[in-house]
């Protein structure tokens, strides 16, 4: 048949007849590439490795796996493969969806004659057609009805499948990294920790992202999910990541450009379509993107930006007024900064620096002429123009050789790309429906429909953001017939942006997970040591306030914060300098005898307050700039 619904179950357990680390012989072991195995005798001994791993079939007596420590012959290995389950399958009720945004999800209803074989939650499901696989995910509810009659029953089995997008989530992994691409930190989370969930991925397929010097900035050792690393890098580098139907992992800026199979032109000889709506909207568009990051090497917050003037001129032309649609993105995250020093050859409007790195359209800043900030044209791998509008040189006065030329390229990416994929053309949602089964999330489409408006000599450019598979109730020989709804939005063609449109979910989950649409929220840290880098508006809870005695002079720590001092003798203790660690953090000092205690520091704007009383009590709090009594 064309269509193939495929289950992976456990198959049985033997034990290898032959082994070492990487290799397992198993005589008719039954399975094929891309099938799993778990080592039973091997797994959490003595690590947190569960032994997990995909199989490359050699042949019908061996597979090979990525290394499992002290694997030998005799071990028990626990066989899983993809079975096929087409035939239980109740007419009508498959539909798949196929989204840019990776998540894709899938329902179809089993007839299961008895209880001998029911679907589990959690099972890794693929849907082939013809041959490609058009589906990949996981089982994540499985809903059994009885029906029929009595000495008769049957199971109806109503099955939901999420993407495998979904599988990063529900991995949570202790993280710190010190000076690392965004590549290195999630080749680490796929080595030590998704590849036992079968995700692998191609190196070359994964771009170097944003630069850490520290991650995560706020929580040294922190538990946080693969997804949320995930996430962070994705947000910090204007780039996109997902997990593909056979469970590879991308993560770039763009995808490579595919051409559908097929156009939707009315001098075309395609002609399966039809119910075709074409919507315009302004929500989401923007033609002009700030970016607000997190404070640069020099202390100053990073605030750029980068606008398409033609857009805006197009705008105007339609509506009047600025033309101008504007958007913040907020991520205190992004802070890479780089400072170059101006070449020989350098004067008001041209910075001659040798593999400078920039591109057209991003902004840079001449820190020794005032923090003068232009929008640069790429003249070449050396050199690049300075103008006020990405047009148009504007000189910086008394720019120069030696001059300390600042550029930000994480900030950089994200507006470009945003712009790129908001704002370089009118935005557009086609939709169709059509039985060409070839049309998939991802691809380019070529449309020119002239009853929509359209220039009959000039074709406009979508990316297909989803596809719906969906089976209907007519057979072709033993063959489903499957039909698909496809959705695209408006892509500038010489720029085309692969990066989904975000939606109302995606809002949604920023919200939910802590954050807002615009970037990050707040952080809570709850521990007894405080956080790394803290950013402003950030939370500590000290979960270890005790009482200490102190009977010798000495200086606290941010970790000693939200404590009682209890002072004995002629001794000083000396308050930590003010920082964003310790807002609204205190300290109580009580004077335990008649001894002059001090604390050092400045309180309300006094040097060195003083107890020189038995029971005497002086408390402080900090505001982030100086210690305060209440």
């Amino acid at each position: 048949m064309a269509l193939q619904l495929l289950i992976q179950e456990f198959q049985n357990n033997p034990f290898a007849e032959a082994s070492t680390t990487t290799t397992i012989k198993i005589t008719a072991h039954g399975l094929e590439t891309g099938d799993m195995i778990v080592n039973q005798d091997r797994r959490f001994a003595g690590s947190f490795d569960p032994c997990s791993r995909v199989v490359t079939k050699v042949d019908s007596d061996t597979l090979t796996v990525a290394a499992i420590t002290g694997q030998v012959a005799g071990d028990t290995i626990r066989l899983y493969k993809f079975i096929d389950r087409t035939g239980y399958l109740k007419t009508e009720t498959l539909n798949i969806s196929d989204r840019m945004d990776r998540r894709n999800n899938c329902t179809f209803k089993l007839i299961l004659p008895d209880n001998t074989y029911i679907p589990q939650p959690g099972q890794n499901v693929k849907i082939v057609y013809g041959g490609d696989i058009i589906f990949g995910g996981a089982i994540k509810m499985n809903k059994l009805r009885r029906i029929g009659v009595a000495g008769k029953y049957k199971l109806e089995a109503n099955v939901d499948i999420e993407g495998y997008n979904h599988i990063p989530s529900r991995r949570t992994v202790p993280a710190e990294y010190l000076n690392k691409t965004s590549k290195e930190i999630i080749k680490d989370v796929l080595d030590n920790y998704l590849s036992q969930e079968g995700i692998t991925y191609v190196d070359g397929d994964l771009g170097d992202g944003a630069y850490w010097d520290e991650y995560p900035e706020d929580f040294a050792n922190n538990c946080i999910s693969c997804s949320q690393i995930l996430d962070d890098m994705t947000s910090a580098s204007g780039y996109k990541w997902y997990i593909d139907h056979s469970k590879v992992l991308h993560f770039f800026a763009e995808d490579t450009i595919t051409d559908a199979a097929n156009v939707i032109k009315d001098s075309d000889a395609f002609v399966d379509y039809r119910s075709v709506e074409i919507e315009e909207t302004l929500i989401n568009y923007r033609n002009k993107q700030f970016i607000r990051g997190g404070g640069d090497d020099f202390g100053d917050t990073i605030m750029i930006y980068q606008q398409s003037l033609a857009e805006i001129e197009k705008r105007q032309d339609v509506e009047g007024g600025s033309g101008v649609y504007g958007s913040i993105f907020e991520d205190s995250n992004m802070s890479n900064t780089v400072e170059i020093t101006a070449e020989a050859g350098t004067n008001t409007t041209n910075v001659k620096f040798t593999s400078h790195t920039l591109e057209t359209g991003d902004m840079a800043v001449n820190t020794t002429r005032g923090n003068a900030k232009r929008i640069i044209i790429k003249v070449d791998a050396d050199n690049f123009t300075m103008t006020g509008d990405g047009v148009t040189a504007l000189a910086v006065l008394g720019q120069t050789t030696g001059d300390k030329i600042v550029y930000y390229p994480d900030a950089n990416n994200a507006a470009r790309n945003n712009l790129k994929r908001y704002g370089k053309v009118i935005p557009k949602e086609l939709t169709f429906e059509t039985g060409t089964l070839d049309f998939r999330a991802g691809q380019k489409l070529t449309v020119n429909l002239a009853e929509f408006g359209m220039d009959p000599i000039q074709d406009e450019y979508f990316l297909i953001e989803e596809v719906n598979f969906f089976a209907t109730s007519a057979y072709v020989g033993d063959d489903y017939v499957i039909r698909a709804n496809v959705k695209a939005t408006s892509r500038d063609e010489s720029d085309f942006s692969t990066q989904h449109t975000e939606n109302w979910i995606d809002t949604f989950a920023t919200f939910v997970g802590g954050g807002t649409s615009k970037g990050k929220g707040i952080n809570i840290a709850v521990g007894p040591n405080p956080p790394n880098n803290p950013k402003d508006k950030d939370i500590w809870m000290n979960t270890n306030p005790t009482v200490k005695q102190k009977t010798t002079s000495g200086t606290l720590t941010e970790v000693d914060a939200d404590s009682i001092i209890e002072m004995s003798g002629t001794i000083t203790q000396d308050l930590p300098a003010p920082s964003a660690a310790l807002l609204y953090k205190s300290f109580i000092f009580k004077n335990m005898d008649a001894n002059t205690n001090t604390i050092g520091g400045t309180v309300d704007g006094s040097v060195d307050p003083t107890l020189t009383s038995q029971y005497q009590v002086l408390r402080v709090y900090c505001n982030i700039t100086e210690w305060l009594s209440w």
